[in-house]
């Protein structure tokens, strides 16, 4: 007790501590439930997995931007539509022609259609906030997504989108025309930063399997926790620290070391998807995949700054919310992804 009737806050190591239990907690939870979806179905419940993971993660981004309730309406959109699309190559896969489910064009086809539904979506919420209330707004997104879905994979489709949320914005507002299409443009953009990775998931588990979605989740979480305790007991320098003053080069080759560990001991023990992987090669995707995740925490470092804000929400206590806990996921699944693509 620091005063008499005052409780004694915790110190940053028990705040290490407590987050990392409840972070991993989460993550071998999450692994052990992997673990029994099985069969035909299993991608589509990783699905639904993934869409409850996306909102909430849409709504803390949301929360975060400059106009909350537009950048809702934007996520919203862009959301919807790359599921949607999903959703269609999984079904297109669990047909009777078995056709891939990941494929490099199935995965530009998500990415082009959140970011044109996530312009659309900004562009419309906008331009419509003020004669349509709050859930008019429900259906208008999804429209949107259905409509921007549907639309072949060429290189109009962005094309399109954007030349289209000009031509509202102006023709709407014509006054302060330029900062709002700048509001739009980060509004489209953010939705890049996790929607289709999420959206995706499913796909990565139709190609991987089991082994290959548990794989993702350890390699990418495992740094964490040997960054925290790295950097609590070594930590003494601070590359960065107006971005992320709690990171320090100790803590980080701590992470690289567990994940090169933990991609090493996959690669022994046969977890790793694709077959027979040597222990260099296991060693090389814990690096990549260490590398990517705790690049995806400084980027979600770098938003929360812009944003003014210390975690992205209390979702999940210790932890902070839904970005904080997924932030790494955000850049290790395209890594995933583009690991399976090449075969490497």
């Amino acid at each position: 007790m620091d005063e008499e009737g005052a409780p004694k806050s915790p110190t940053r190591a028990q705040k290490i501590l407590r987050r990392t239990i409840v972070g991993g907690s989460i993550a071998l939870g999450t692994a052990g439930l992997i673990s029994l979806v099985g069969g035909s179905s299993g991608p589509f419940l990783v699905h639904g997995f993934s869409a409850l993971l996306l909102l909430g993660s849409m709504i803390e981004a949301a929360r975060a931007a400059k106009t909350p309730r537009c950048a809702l309406w934007s996520l919203g959109a862009a959301g919807a539509a790359a599921m949607l699309a999903a959703l269609g190559f999984l079904r297109a896969h669990s047909g009777e022609g078995e056709s891939p489910a990941l494929t490099g064009q199935n995965f530009t086809h998500v990415v082009t259609v959140a970011l044109a539904a996530g312009l659309v979506g900004a562009a419309l919420s906008r331009a419509l906030s003020e004669q349509l209330d709050r859930i008019a707004l429900v259906p208008m997104c999804l429209v949107v997504a259905l409509l921007i879905g549907s639309v072949p994979l060429d290189r109009l489709g962005v094309a399109t989108a954007a030349a289209w949320s000009v031509v509202v914005i102006l023709s709407l507002r014509p006054s302060g025309a330029r900062q709002v299409l700048r509001d739009i443009l980060a509004d489209g953009v953010r939705a890049l930063w996790f929607v289709p990775a999420l959206a995706c998931l499913a796909l990565l588990h139709a190609e991987l399997g089991q082994a290959g979605l548990i794989s993702l989740i350890l390699l990418s979480k495992i740094g964490d926790i040997f960054g925290y305790f790295g950097g609590s007991l070594f930590g003494k320098h601070h590359p960065l620290p107006r971005l992320s003053p709690g990171k320090t080069t100790e803590g980080f080759a701590c992470s690289l070391l567990g994940g090169v560990g933990a991609g090493v001991a996959l690669a022994h023990w046969g977890v790793l998807p694709g077959g027979a992987v040597s222990l260099a090669g296991g060693a090389l995707v814990g690096a990549l995949m260490n590398l990517a995740a705790q690049l995806g925490d400084l980027l979600e470092s770098w938003v929360k700054r812009r944003s003014g804000v210390k975690d992205s929400g209390t979702t999940f206590g210790p932890s902070g919310g839904f970005l904080d806990l997924l932030d790494s996921f955000f850049l290790t699944i395209p890594v995933a992804i583009w690991l399976a693509l090449t075969g490497a």
